[in-house]
């Protein structure tokens, strides 16, 4: 917004510059000259930062599921009570966690550049140095899954007590 500003006060200079009457003709078309230079060199920066956000937000954007780093596939962890899981996550952004004889249904979407998942109903997973926990949610930061809070202090304090190891 401040680019399109400076573009529109260089604009509107130069157009008062030029109405004016009086003085040098050769020193006003120098001035004028001058302040047309001006206006292209804010028209290329401001043309190459839009094209910049542009590219940026294409690499931001850019997710492909079929890419050997995607997220998409099946997981297995076992939790400390002995239930063995396996979590599937699928390109379509859901996700389905099999265990205990239970199928939990949910989707899923990256948090911080690793896959979060979220169910619609609540699996409860063994999780070490804590009571059985309600895993609402999960994230997987690469070779732990965490379990437990809403909004992922656990996954972002890497808490060892609210992880388990997971292979995919």
């Amino acid at each position: 917004m401040k680019k399109l500003t400076y573009l529109f006060v260089a604009c509107m200079v130069s157009l008062v510059v030029a109405s004016c009457g009086g003085g040098s003709n050769s020193s006003d078309a120098d001035r004028i000259a001058q302040l047309e230079d001006s206006i292209k060199i804010l028209n290329n920066k401001l043309q190459s930062n839009i094209t910049s956000e542009i590219q940026g937000d294409e690499e931001r954007s850019s997710y492909d599921p079929s890419s050997p780093t995607s997220s998409n596939g099946t997981y297995q962890f076992t939790d400390v009570e002995g239930t063995k899981w396996k979590l599937h996550i699928n390109s379509d952004k859901t996700a389905t966690l099999e265990g205990n004889g239970n199928i939990y249904y949910g989707s899923w979407y990256y948090s911080d550049g690793n896959p979060r998942v979220n169910f619609d109903e609540t699996p409860h997973i063994g999780f070490p140095h804590s009571e059985r926990l309600d895993s609402h949610y999960m994230t997987i930061i690469g070779e732990y899954i965490y379990g437990g809070d809403s909004g992922g202090t656990n996954s972002k304090a890497k808490n060892p007590r609210k992880r388990l190891s997971i292979t995919k």
